[in-house]
């Protein structure tokens, strides 16, 4: 069931709004162009059913993130800024205060941000930007630095798919030629003939070299030798 809420200070669209550790929400930022909130910030509190205007950030954002750090303080990270922004800022409600966090390799803006079980944030993607969307960085709140993020897994799950790949084409009939243009003409009939003898011999040829193997889980039967009749 829903029931009405005390309206904004500001009209936005494109902000973030983030859940406090203290059960409030922190909304930032959002088109400059409606009521020139760009960088202006507020806060609800739900048991008052209250708006309460924060600091504002050092300059305005739209498409950004804004990622609860287990601190309590909230990174907010990039989005536009005349432009992809590649600046990061934190907010402590506990002071009411904005610190910078640096600078991304990159600008970004539309992308994702995650905060990580270690308390570092990796923040991905980028909407227009080809750097951005191929590049992936992690923020370290207790260092303040930025690194790219490791490529390991990709390199992993790209050798599995090669691995696999190869194991099934290891598993198909060998590949059948098809007769010359000039054979087929020439002698249309016996050409046409030979296709499937060919098939055929590579279907039995892939059949004898499952048989010749074993499968590891069922047991090779024991030879049986059948006695002739006595005269």
């Amino acid at each position: 069931m829903w029931s009405p809420a005390a309206p904004l200070l500001l009209r936005r669209r494109t902000q973030t709004a983030t859940p406090l550790a203290d059960g409030r929400v922190l909304v930032v930022g959002g088109d400059h162009t409606v009521d020139g909130g760009g960088d202006r910030v507020e806060i609800y509190d739900p048991i008052g059913d209250t708006w309460t205007e924060a600091a504002p950030m050092s300059g305005r954002r739209e498409y950004h993130t804004a990622t609860l750090l287990p601190d309590g303080r909230v990174l907010v990270v990039g989005g536009d800024r005349v432009g992809r922004a590649n600046t990061a800022e934190i907010y402590d409600p506990a002071s009411d205060a904005w610190t910078s966090a640096g600078e991304m390799a990159v600008g970004r803006w539309t992308h994702g941000a995650a905060l990580l079980p270690d308390g570092r944030v990796l923040v991905t993607g980028d909407a227009v930007s080809t750097d951005g969307a191929l590049a992936a960085e992690i923020y370290d709140p207790a260092s303040g630095a930025w690194v790219k993020a490791p490529a390991a897994l990709g390199s992993a799950a790209g050798a599995e798919t090669q691995a696999a790949r190869a194991e099934t084409q290891a598993a198909m009939p060998p590949a059948v030629a098809m007769p010359p243009a000039a054979e087929v003409a020439a002698q249309p009939q016996a050409a046409m003939e030979a296709v499937p003898a060919a098939l055929g011999a590579g279907d039995t040829a892939a059949r004898a070299g499952q048989a010749a193997a074993p499968s590891a889980a069922t047991p090779a039967r024991p030879a049986t030798t059948v006695e002739p009749p006595p005269p």
